[in-house]
């Protein structure tokens, strides 16, 4: 029964659970396993958003954003946008808040293999670790591809796509700089292009509200040029 219900939840736990809700609450057997279940997945849920967070914050050690503030409230803003537009996407939630760190923070833990390891013991469930950690690899800009080409291989990687367009999102929202107004205007061109509007797996409102950010931004630039020329 455990093993359906979640394959790497202590067994002891399991049946401590499971005995509180018989006793306390008097429930039929069988509806205890389930609301057994249903409780521990919600607290090891929780206990790994606390875990990756704090991986999070130690990648992203003495880090900060251009306005100067502390690094991690950018991973912890993608993460909101995630839940706003998917919000039953566990896997996606915890990738927007390590979707940095391999890129920036593998000096604050010494090695990438440190970092890995980091990862992997933050979430409870082995094969949903090893999961989050491979859409993070994918996540990760090397330096040697253009960024509208990193941004269109994302297309039918469903997690992936859904952060970095999140990523994308909050950037475009904390005054972009005009390289990054720039290339992300590019990136949604070659991606409608190639992958749909909006591309599969992606929400309506998300694609819509990014599209418009970039448009307004563009917009508000133009106007704030024509007021010093």
């Amino acid at each position: 029964m455990l093993a359906s219900c979640f394959p790497r939840v202590k067994e002891g736990l399991f049946e401590h659970q499971c005995y509180r809700l018989l006793l306390i609450r008097k429930m039929q057997p069988s509806v205890a396993v389930q609301a057994c279940c249903h409780e521990l997945i919600e607290s090891i849920t929780r206990h790994d958003f606390a875990d990756i967070v704090s991986t999070a914050q130690l990648a992203h050690l003495n880090q900060t954003r251009r306005d100067g503030r502390p690094y991690i409230v950018h991973p912890l803003e993608v993460l909101r946008i995630v839940r706003q537009f998917y919000p039953d996407d566990r896997r996606t939630q915890l990738v927007a808040v390590l979707h940095d760190a391999m890129e920036d923070g593998i000096e604050n833990f010494g090695s990438l293999d440190e970092l890995e390891s980091h990862v992997i013991g933050s979430i409870s469930d082995q094969a949903e670790a090893e999961a989050v950690l491979d859409v993070v690899r994918l996540l990760t800009h090397s330096s040697s591809q253009s960024y509208v080409g990193y941004v269109v291989g994302l297309l039918g990687h469903r997690t992936a796509l859904r952060v970095k367009l999140a990523d994308m999102l909050n950037n475009l929202s904390e005054s972009p700089s005009p390289n990054q107004l720039k290339k992300y205007a590019a990136a949604i061109r070659r991606l409608e292009l190639v992958g749909g509007s909006p591309p599969s797996g992606i929400s309506i409102q998300h694609w819509a509200k990014l599209k418009r950010l970039i448009v307004n931004v563009a917009e508000a630039r133009c106007s704030l040029v024509g007021m010093l020329i």
